[in-house]
Formats: structure tokens, C-alpha cells, sequence
């Protein structure tokens, strides 16, 4: 009996020292799961916040733009390496005389950075002129539009 006794306790002993070992590595591979699960929580709320833009601010500054410029603008938004960009395409427009393309893409952009509530989840904004003469594309920080004195419509 004190053989048999002796095994058991060896056993228990032995059990115990797998499951403190086990029960270790656990609590060390924890933080890490957390810490991923905490990244990937944080991207699913950044890509929630970027949908939302989409939905409510684009379709409000593009019923903006073709009430205030009669085209029918195609306005996006995305979010990724190269910043927070919206971009306004108006296809087939006709520029108003005696304006450059470059100033009227730049009234175009304040315009539209006027008309939303969230300038501040925008980085850059994109206007594209698709003409018969082929596509004219201006980039302009929101800083740049923030503080260049806007011109009344044409």
C-alpha cells in the first residue's frame, strides 16, 4: 500500500506541475491575445466609423455639390495609407469661363469641406475633371482649404 500510495502522490504532484506550468503559459499568452484582440476591435471600429461617413456626410456634400454646381458629382471617401481622402468626380463638366480648372477645383473642394460636420475625419480632398480633353485631377490638404480664403460660387 505505501507503494501504491507513493505513486498517486508522485502522480498528484506531477499533475500539479503541469497544470501551474500550463496555467503560465496561459496567463503569458493572454496578454498577447488581448492585445490582438484590442488591434482587431480597434480596426472593426475604425472601419464602423468610415462606413458611417460614407453613408450620412457623402451623400449630403453630394447633394450639396449638384445643388450648388448643377452636376451630378460622383463623391467617395476613403480611408488607408495615404490618409482620409474624398473625392469629388464630376464627369463630363464644363468649367465656367475665365476660372482656372486648379482654382475651381479648389472652391469646389472648400465648398465641400464647408458642408460637412466632420472636416476633421478628412485629410485630403480630391477633385477630378473628366472632360472630353481626358481627366484633371487636384489634390488639396484640408489644411490648405481651412485657411486659402474661399471665393463665392461662379
Amino acid at each position: 500500500m505505501k507503494g501504491k500510495k507513493r505513486v498517486v502522490a508522485g502522480f498528484l504532484g506531477i499533475i500539479t506541475l503541469v497544470l501551474a506550468a500550463v496555467g503560465t503559459l496561459v496567463a503569458l499568452d493572454w496578454d498577447a491575445v488581448s492585445s490582438h484582440l484590442g488591434e482587431i476591435l480597434e480596426l472593426q471600429t475604425e472601419r464602423t466609423q468610415t462606413t458611417l461617413f460614407r453613408l450620412g456626410e457623402v451623400m449630403s456634400i453630394s447633394a450639396e455639390l449638384k445643388s450648388e454646381y448643377g452636376a451630378d458629382p460622383d463623391v467617395t471617401y476613403s480611408k488607408g495609407t495615404d490618409g482620409r481622402i474624398l473625392s469629388v468626380t464630376l464627369s463630363d463638366y464644363e468649367l465656367p469661363e475665365g476660372v482656372t480648372a486648379k482654382d475651381h477645383a479648389r472652391e469646389i473642394a472648400a465648398f465641400a469641406i464647408g458642408k460637412t460636420k466632420k472636416s476633421e475625419e478628412i485629410d485630403v480632398v480630391e477633385v477630378l475633371f473628366q472632360t472630353s480633353a481626358g481627366l484633371e485631377s487636384f489634390s488639396f490638404a484640408l489644411e490648405e482649404l481651412i485657411s486659402a480664403p474661399q471665393t463665392g460660387s461662379l
